[in-house]
């Protein structure tokens, strides 16, 4: 940092004497009519340059020295709870909203969060993490009450229920995951209490739901009304956490080695609110080049789902014993599921 000051400053030396050299032999009268240098004003442009890069070295030095706040861990937690637990609920109660097509409920729950995550790298830097929060809150409302007290003995409501359920859980998470990037140790301990919480989601979601069938109250309204206030809960945490412990600013890692042309598009903007996502510069072909980039980690992703999915919508919801009576066949589809979400929290906590 040093030695380029010093090449400024040299540079500044040379032009304000090759200047003085031009003024010389110009006219007397114009003499007094000094002009600054423009090396003089690009060397307060680098100086302004290299302010900010210090102020980013200070935010990394943050991002990857400073020790997890427990508040942050809590909230995390909370927030992979709440955020998944509408989604486990839908699950858990497939066979409820139809019992002879429990791969119907599935594919609403599936299609637009999968379409959700497809388009964020086009749109979510758009969008603030509050703004994108918001939207997510209204669907989960929606979604308990499409699927349980207005959606009651009508497929089609119930499964538009479910659908904003699964548009919901997506947008929590990629915009949440997101987020805890920008906490310190590179938001290692905030996914970690993230993915802790949407494992006891699992566990809590079919509990909730085995509890309500031994006692005699398994029907879907029932069990969706009871949790009309979790979009409530969900609300609270996220404004919790940005308020108590706000994010850092935006970071683009390797903007500082680029040209100042290409600086000031992929800087971010509107750093004033640290909730906002990063502002980038790029064509959808080099968002769409970015995402299919990705496909060793989303491909062994799509594997595991694709597993899950078709043991829980096909195997485990015809099993039964014995198999000819339905209500045994129900019973084993949340037994065999629950278990299934115990070892979902053991893993991801």
């Amino acid at each position: 940092k040093k030695t380029m000051i010093s090449q400024f400053d040299a540079a500044e030396s040379w032009g304000l004497e090759e200047e003085a050299d031009e003024k010389r032999s110009a006219p007397i009268e114009e003499v007094g009519k000094w002009q600054p240098s423009p090396l003089l004003e690009q060397n307060e442009s680098v100086a302004g340059l290299l302010n900010q890069r210090e102020e980013a070295q200070q935010d990394e030095l943050y991002l990857n020295t400073v020790r997890t706040p427990v508040r942050v861990v809590i909230n995390f937690w909370l927030l992979g709870l709440l955020n998944n637990t509408s989604y486990v609920i839908m699950t858990a109660s497939a066979k409820s909203i139809s019992n002879g097509s429990v791969a119907l409920v599935y594919l609403a729950a599936v299609i637009p969060g999968s379409a959700t995550k497809a388009s964020s790298p086009f749109w979510f830097d758009r969008a603030s993490y509050e703004s994108r929060l918001i939207v997510a809150t209204v669907l989960m409302a929606f979604a308990f009450a499409l699927a349980g007290p207005i959606g009651t003995g009508r497929l089609a409501i119930q499964l538009l229920g479910v659908a904003c359920c699964s548009a919901q859980s997506a947008l929590g998470e990629a915009s949440l995951l997101a987020l805890a990037s920008r906490y310190p140790e590179r938001g290692a301990r905030a996914v970690a209490a993230w993915s802790s919480g949407t494992g006891f989601a699992g566990v809590f979601g079919y509990g909730w739901v085995l509890l309500l069938s031994v006692l005699g109250m398994g029907e879907m309204d029932i069990q969706t009304s009871a949790l009309l206030t979790l979009p409530i809960c969900f609300a609270l945490a996220f404004y919790a956490l940005i308020r108590l412990v706000p994010p850092a600013p935006v970071l683009l890692r390797d903007s500082w080695q680029t040209t100042e042309n290409n600086q000031q598009s992929l800087m971010a903007e509107g750093t004033e609110n640290n909730a906002m996502p990063a502002k980038v510069q790029l064509s959808a072909q080099a968002r769409l080049r970015f995402a299919l980039g990705l496909w060793p980690v989303s491909g062994a992703i799509f594997a595991v789902y694709f597993a899950e999915y078709a043991m829980q919508s096909g195997v485990w919801a015809a099993m039964g014993f014995p198999v000819h009576n339905r209500s045994k066949r129900d019973q084993f589809y949340e037994y065999a599921n629950f278990a299934y979400q115990g070892g979902v929290l053991l893993s991801r906590s």
